[in-house]
């Protein structure tokens, strides 16, 4: 009887795991490479990118940050644009671009521009290679797990508890 009490609250542990791995808001990560020369370069190439004109001009081109304009000033979407994105040198001849966003097809689509216009800053003809996006998060395999061993540490109480008691 306790056998079936704790193997029904660790199934129940994975189903609720697994419920909430639905609910859970998904991020979308896009990176991109560009060639570029030295780390300085892409130093200087990043802060132009970030500065607010060339965001702007970001934010102007983009359909998704166009409708935001509707509720939110520039300047917020400016910064937001900003926290979001990652210009880096990745290594000696390669600069990466990231843009995290809730919207897949926006982090795509704005890690394009902002690839664009890193380019544009470091005089690039062309992308080392084409923009891909990655989830973050918890996904629905770990959340089950979890709840499988939460279940399953709530039946050994009930079990450990019970046997005390005899």
């Amino acid at each position: 009887m306790l056998r079936r009490i704790l193997a029904m609250l660790a199934f129940s542990g994975a189903l609720a795991g697994f419920a909430v791995s639905l609910v859970l808001p998904r991020r979308y990560v896009g990176h991109g490479l560009v060639p570029a020369g030295s780390k300085v370069a892409v130093d200087i190439a990043a802060d132009r990118t970030l500065a607010p004109e060339s965001l702007a001009r970001v934010i102007a081109e983009s359909p998704y940050y166009r409708r935001n304009l509707d509720y939110m000033p520039m300047g917020e979407l400016i910064e937001e644009m900003r926290a979001n994105a990652v210009i880096r040198s990745s290594s000696p001849q390669t600069c990466t671009v990231e843009f995290t966003d809730d919207d897949r097809y926006n982090a795509l689509d704005t890690t394009r521009s902002l690839l664009d216009e890193v380019r544009k800053n470091l005089d690039t003809p062309a992308a080392a290679g084409e923009v891909q996006v990655r989830t973050t998060g918890p996904t629905a395999a770990l959340c089950s797990f979890e709840g499988f061993l939460g279940g399953l540490a709530v039946g050994l109480c009930v079990w450990f508890a019970r046997g005390r008691r005899t």
